[in-house]
């Protein structure tokens, strides 16, 4: 069965939306163009996830979630107190995390996972964005994880700071902000965290909130000099370190141990 080009480019589109969404690499235009028009969506992405995994090794589930109805939860007053119990507690975890990963400082990073940043780690952020370019033009906003380690090669993919880093051996971390730690030129080893946020289009900023050097906090006004001292290039007199977005990226969201990166079609078309 034939269908329409501009419903084909419609289904074309749909695809690649719901194949980076579950994780997949967007289908190519080799595979779209021979791809049995009968087919229904979820049968067409259960194959290409099947190819996937013949060429990767690894099966990704591509199944919809399902959802449970619990018929008990039905009187109001039930659902009332169960709902502000979850909320209060929900609450007090999320206050107490945040102050404690800010606290603690460099002497919890020891426990959280890190990723260093190396060639290979900056050629899978790339790429990553790449998939991004090609379902960007897609009529509702999505978005894509992305780890400690692409987050940070995003912010440092500058020739000057990318040889800073490689040299300091810089590994990554996300804790509700951004971490860095490495050892400079001079052996001092520092641990660096800031929030990562996009500022306008094409432009992002990383605003250091706090910086430990030798495991000796180094206070907010003496911290963009010392930063500067530590041979990181590129940083302002108010610790802001400024880096290059997509133009098709409209923000930038950093929750539990991974990043967000919004893509949506307003950027694409400069009007954001």
């Amino acid at each position: 069965m034939s269908i329409a080009p501009r419903v084909r480019r419609l289904r074309d589109r749909c695809l690649r939306v719901l194949a980076v969404r579950r994780g997949l690499p967007a289908p190519n235009a080799t595979y779209l163009a021979t791809t049995d028009d009968s087919l229904p969506l979820n049968e067409i992405l259960e194959h290409w996830a099947k190819q996937q995994a013949a060429n990767t090794g690894v099966m990704l589930d591509t199944s919809p979630a399902v959802s449970v109805r619990h018929q008990g939860w039905k009187r109001p007053t039930i659902v009332r107190v169960a709902l502000g119990i979850a909320f209060t507690g929900l609450v007090v975890v999320i206050g107490v995390r945040w102050r404690s990963s800010i606290v603690r400082g460099a002497a919890a990073s020891d426990a959280a996972r890190w990723t260093p940043l190396t060639d290979s780690v900056a050629a899978a952020e790339r790429e990553k964005l790449l998939d991004l370019s090609e379902v960007s033009d897609a009529p509702l906003a999505m978005s894509i994880v992305l780890s400690a380690g692409d987050l940070a090669a995003l912010v440092l993919d500058r020739p000057d700071r990318w040889r800073w880093a490689a040299h300091a051996g810089v590994a990554a971390r996300i804790d509700s902000v951004l971490w860095l730690r490495g050892t400079a030129p001079d052996g001092r080893r520092f641990s660096l965290a800031g929030t990562v946020r996009r500022v306008r289009a094409r432009r992002g900023e990383l605003r250091l909130v706090g910086l430990w050097v030798d495991s000796v906090a180094v206070a907010s006004g003496a911290a963009p000099a010392t930063l500067r001292g530590l041979g990181l290039f590129g940083t302002d007199p108010a610790g802001i370190i400024r880096f290059e977005l997509p133009r098709y990226v409209t923000d930038v969201q950093l929750r539990g141990r991974t990043a967000t990166a919004v893509v949506g079609r307003m950027a694409r078309d400069g009007r954001r």
